[in-house]
Order: structure tokens, then C-alpha cells, then sequence
């Protein structure tokens, strides 16, 4: 059909379900910024929790106010390149913008709470 009423079974998807289900509903996550398009689907759609950014959607958003564009530049920028984020720098962001938890799709040597195919959960402890 040309419409689908729901999201697919995936890993990603299944892991944004598992963060609906078992965190507070102000629970932050820290994520890739690309995930929406990377992995299909917003983790602010999936979880029902909002992240630190995205940078496609938050761009796009901050064309329409000055000090939206700096606070989303800054957090891309804070970030850096997430393929190469380590577990010292993800307790450094999650200190810096008060995170809660972490998804990403490699093991880190911090509490993992969850995971479902190639991807993780883990406890940032502030």
C-alpha cells in the first residue's frame, strides 16, 4: 500500500520502544545526530524522547531563528564525529547537557541497559 500505519521491525525502531517503555518520559538521549536518515526513523518519533539533536530536522528548524542555529551548531559541534565517540567523551556530553542515556551501534565500557541487533543502550552517569 502506499501508506504504512506503522513503523517496521527493526532493531532501531524496536530499541526506541524499549526507551519508550523503560525510562522516564524525560529521559534525554544522546544519539547520532543522522539517525533519522541513517536508520530510518527519528529517535524522537520512536522513543517519545527528545535528543540532544538532530542534525537534519534541528537544522532545518533553525533557519528560522538566530539563536536556534547557534545552539543547534554548537551541540553538532560538541559531538564531533560520532563514529568516533568514546565513553570519555559521551560522560563529558552527558555532563554537559545533562544526558541520560546513549544509543549507538558498538560496544562501549560503560552500564548497557539494553540492546537489540547492532545496537546499544547505555546509562550515562552524569
Amino acid at each position: 500500500s502506499f501508506v504504512q500505519a506503522r513503523l517496521e521491525d527493526t532493531a532501531w525502531v524496536r530499541i526506541g520502544g524499549w526507551i519508550a517503555a523503560r525510562t522516564p518520559v524525560d529521559t534525554y538521549v544522546l544519539a547520532d545526530p543522522d539517525h533519522d536518515w541513517k536508520f530510518g526513523h527519528s529517535m524522537r518519533l520512536t522513543a517519545r524522547r527528545d535528543v540532544l539533536v538532530e542534525g537534519v530536522k534541528d537544522a532545518a528548524v533553525s533557519l528560522y531563528d538566530r539563536d536556534v542555529a547557534t545552539r543547534v551548531q554548537a551541540r553538532i559541534d560538541a559531538i564531533g564525529d560520532f563514529s568516533d565517540l568514546d565513553a570519555v567523551e559521551a560522560r563529558d556530553l552527558a555532563r554537559r547537557f545533562d544526558l541520560d542515556v546513549l544509543v549507538i551501534d558498538r560496544d562501549l565500557p560503560l552500564r548497557e541497559l539494553h540492546r537489540d541487533g547492532r545496537f546499544r543502550v547505555y546509562e550515562l552517569e552524569p
